[in-house]
């Protein structure tokens, strides 16, 4: 199914669904399916060998006491895809086939599929104009219950590795920063305190959002870079997705990689608001490259 086009607002879904497959159950499973992941990036993180142990069960802790699981899942059946097929729309509407066919037939100002005939089975419709058809029907009763279309575990290990980052974060801010070869921030500032210990008097660098992590890796041409963010959300980005951390990963190493990282960064993105996939802006933008330098070449030799 295509990716996500409208999201349910807020409140008591109207609708029933049912756990996603690929999610673990229960925090048991997630464990046993994910531990050797988040113990990875527990160690990238931490720098500190001797913490590990420690971080890694403070880590698991606030996973299981933020309900990670509970939160992809309710967040996932909020989240709709961009179209729905007739059959579909009869479930999510709570409609019997033979209704919504004899609606089609006869209710021409009923929003037509984007694919398909009316009264087609396999036709598409866009979910936008489903969630209007709800809207009008609302008050009315349903021969049957409402249920969301079935959806995957697609994102699931972004979200946990997010969730991961941001508690090492949290406890990065709260935690009493003993030893100076602990991963710090270039703001963070130490002072020595009544029982000879070095401690953090400045708050640590915010590194709860993907948007610091871009901004890190820009160090350089500051001024063409201002407008970074804007550029990636103007890209229409779903950063749940897996094309959405390709991209991310991409942009932070290519902004470590290489002098002209940035700049680099911004025609990528630029490229991507173009509708262009990841391949072919990464394509593009070498070519781009190419020419600069050879440029570079003839007016030097000039």
């Amino acid at each position: 199914m295509a990716d996500v086009g409208y999201k349910w607002p807020d409140g008591e879904l109207p609708y029933e669904w049912e756990w996603p497959k690929g999610v673990p159950r229960d925090y048991d499973e997630l464990v046993q399916d994910y531990g050797d992941f988040v113990a990875r990036c527990v160690a990238r993180y931490n720098k500190v060998d001797r913490n590990f142990k420690d971080l890694l069960q403070e880590v698991w802790s606030k996973l299981l006491g933020s309900h990670v699981l509970e939160k992809f899942v309710e967040s996932g059946a909020r989240r709709l895809p961009v179209m729905l097929t007739a059959m579909e729309a009869c479930d999510l509407l709570g409609l019997e086939w033979l209704q919504w066919k004899k609606a089609m037939q006869s209710k021409k100002w009923l929003p037509g599929p984007v694919d398909g005939t009316r009264c087609s089975r396999t036709a598409l419709f866009a979910t936008a104009d489903l969630v209007d058809i709800d809207e009008a029907m609302r008050g009315m009763s349903r021969p049957k219950r409402r249920v969301r279309p079935p959806f995957s575990a697609r994102g699931f290990k972004a979200y946990v590795q997010r969730a991961v980052h941001n508690h090492f974060a949290n406890w990065c801010r709260t935690q009493s920063r003993r030893y100076k070869e602990q991963l710090l921030s270039p703001q963070a500032v130490l002072g020595q305190q009544s029982d000879g210990c070095f401690r953090q008097k400045a708050e640590i660098e915010d590194m709860s959002s993907w948007e610091n992590s871009i901004a890190s890796a820009m160090t350089l041409d500051e001024e063409e870079v201002v407008d970074l963010l804007g550029k990636l959300r103007r890209a229409n980005l779903d950063l749940d997705s897996d094309k959405g951390a390709e991209v991310l990963d991409y942009l932070v190493h290519q902004g470590k990689a290489c002098k002209d990282g940035p700049r680099r960064n911004v025609e990528v993105l630029e490229l991507l608001g173009q509708g262009n996939t990841l391949s072919e802006a990464i394509k593009k933008m070498q070519q781009r490259v190419r020419f600069r330098e050879r440029l570079k070449v003839k007016v030097g030799t000039g």
